[in-house]
């Protein structure tokens, strides 16, 4: 609440929080990034051997960096500042392209389903409702966005991530172990509708059905 009513008192410096938060984002990523062995853990980034997290749960990685695209693809201007500013603003340019380029590398390969999907349903669509709303419809930025979306899906379909992580027939994947979580969930739900079984017992309620 605290930080909502400051932001909302202090809307002039929201360009600059916005910076502030790519940033920091940046900077928890060279932090943790393994230089000393770099080529080889790309390698593995790139054939999806393994997830990058930089320090955040792997999937919130994901969602992280399809937010900040999202704010790069709607907010070009806030990042960019004025042309007035001279070498600020060609910097700020150079900084939201690093930004553009690094959360779409990110959400690819974070192997995130939940950030493939909430990019490829949201992102385009908010750049149509973007211009909708300004009353103009810029061709040049929407066929720029949409070259930008195939580079993507290209960049998927050849290193075969998508097959990985959709497959939906190896009931020992990620996807059919949640199905099961949630359906154990539902079970054990209807068993306690109203009070439930108690806080904590998750772990226990999941190991007593013997899988």
């Amino acid at each position: 609440y605290v930080v909502a009513f400051w932001m909302h008192r202090a809307r002039e410096r929201w360009d600059l929080i916005l910076i502030v938060i790519m940033f920091g984002f940046l900077v928890q990523v060279l932090r943790q990034m393994d230089w000393s062995n770099l080529s080889e853990v790309m390698k593995l980034y790139l054939t999806g051997d393994q997830r990058p997290t930089f320090g955040f749960a792997t999937n919130r990685f994901g969602l992280f960096c399809a937010f900040l695209f999202l704010a790069c693809v709607l907010l070009p201007q806030q990042v960019w500042g004025s042309a007035a500013a001279g070498i600020a603003y060609s910097s700020r340019i150079v900084f939201w392209g690093v930004m553009c380029c690094f959360t779409v590398w990110g959400v690819i390969f974070s192997q995130s389903r939940s950030a493939w999907v909430a990019s490829v349903l949201v992102i385009p669509l908010a750049v149509v409702v973007k211009f909708y709303r300004a009353n103009r419809l810029n061709w040049k930025k929407i066929g720029l966005v949409g070259v930008f979306s195939s580079l993507v899906l290209m960049t998927i379909a050849y290193s075969n991530l998508a097959e990985k992580r959709f497959a939906l027939l190896d009931y020992e994947g990620g996807v059919s172990i949640r199905l099961r979580l949630y359906q154990i969930g539902w079970e054990k739900l209807k068993e306690a509708p109203w009070v439930g079984h108690g806080p904590g017992t998750s772990r226990i309620l999941i190991q007593a059905t013997g899988e």
